[in-house]
């Protein structure tokens, strides 16, 4: 690990320098799908699969021939917010805070207000079972906004954001569906649909159990308890999770979304210490992870069935398992290294610009805004305030 923290920082001032050239805007995975005359091609996998192939194949050229704008997305704008934030406690820098808190009061400005409480969505249609408009609340997206208002709480002891946290509880707990079952319940992705999806179905019982314990909330906390039970119940023999669960169960089993799924349950357990059943379903999930998760030469896998491609999404977020699991670092540390050297050397194809996916043969290098530039920096700014600590 202490060759590559010379490698980290370096990335990170890239990084730093990248966003400063390109603030706000940028492409997305998905923005394209969103295009009116994509959307209808997206509902049949015989049309669906070749168009998505096309997409990835050719990143750049399907935008500029689609005519695709760079758009503002406010997961990207958290995970800034978060990043600068961990920034400021590694360095000690004011000028980390401040930018962090440009990004919040952007957030502060851009909530959606239309389903009771706030949240924020993807700037794009999204196309799934159902059709997902553009600035729809996501659960996902609204937790992560949520987590960069906590931490600033956390950092700077100032309650100035607690109207925010306590609406965006509102909104997950009121606005979304619940699909309730014998098990417990299940959060919505979104307010228009009922996807029973344990990322995040968990993301918003995290975010319900944090503040219902800060803001002496017993309401959200029952709630919240009553969602991780139903993933709780439908962990699957072996330890994995299915990415979805009844009655929409299926067997896709994905490194990057099980990671979510274990380290939300680890956040949750640290409320309820005294119950079991969440750390025996975090151990049997752990060991499936690292042991189903890594090809037995220590590359990760994209999921337990492939293991192409690179998902540099995956590689980001094996690095938030080996954070958020101190007591698995031993275990990780061959790990992590092989995955830090995928993400450095391999997926970084310029200083401050990182890969979609590296495929055996090729390397998709467009530098997504979310999903590769602002989680890379979000994943080695924590990565480094980590180390820097021990």
């Amino acid at each position: 690990m202490i060759q590559y923290q010379q490698e980290i920082e370096s990335a990170i001032q890239a990084l730093e320098q990248w966003f400063i050239q390109n603030p706000f805007y940028g492409y997305d995975p998905f923005d394209i799908k969103g295009k009116s005359c994509i959307i209808p091609y997206q509902k049949h996998a015989l049309t669906r699969k070749p168009l998505n192939l096309i997409f990835e194949l050719f990143p750049s050229s399907v935008r500029v021939a689609g005519r695709v704008q760079k758009q503002i997305n406010s997961k990207g704008i958290a995970l800034l917010a978060l990043a600068n934030q961990y920034r400021f406690l590694s360095t000690g820098l004011d000028k980390y805070l401040n930018t962090a808190e440009d990004y919040l009061q952007w957030l502060t400005k851009h909530r959606v207000t239309k389903y009771g409480g706030i949240g924020w969505g993807y700037p794009f249609d999204w196309q799934s079972n159902v059709l997902i408009p553009e600035g729809t609340p996501s659960s996902v997206v609204t937790a992560f906004c949520g987590e960069a208002f906590l931490l600033y709480r956390s950092i700077t002891k100032k309650e100035d954001y607690d109207i925010i946290l306590k609406e965006i509880s509102i909104f997950l707990s009121e606005g979304l569906n619940q699909v309730k079952t014998e098990k417990g319940i299940c959060f919505s992705y979104t307010p228009v649909d009922t996807f029973t999806v344990h990322n995040a179905n968990l993301f918003s019982a995290w975010f319900l159990v944090e503040t219902g314990f800060l803001f002496r909330r017993k309401e959200w906390i029952n709630i919240g308890k009553k969602a991780v039970e139903y993933t709780l119940s439908d962990q699957n023999k072996d330890g994995s999770f299915s990415y979805s669960g009844p009655p929409m169960k299926n067997d896709i089993i994905d490194a990057f979304h099980t990671g979510y799924v274990l380290r939300l349950l680890k956040r949750i357990s640290h409320h309820f210490p005294e119950e079991k059943v969440i750390n025996d379903v975090i151990s049997k999930g752990m060991d499936y992870y690292i042991h189903s998760m890594f090809t037995q030469k220590n590359f990760p896998k994209d999921r337990n069935v492939k293991k192409y491609p690179v998902n540099i999404h995956t590689l980001n977020e094996w690095i938030m398992i080996f954070i958020e699991f101190p007591e698995y670092r031993d275990k990780l540390n061959i790990k992590i290294q092989e995955v830090l050297h995928l993400l450095l050397r391999k997926m970084q194809y310029r200083p401050g610009l990182f890969a979609y996916k590296a495929y055996p043969l090729f390397i998709i290098k467009i530098p997504f805004f979310r999903w590769n530039q602002a989680w890379t920096f979000f994943a080695l700014s924590r990565l480094n305030h980590m180390l820097k600590d021990i």
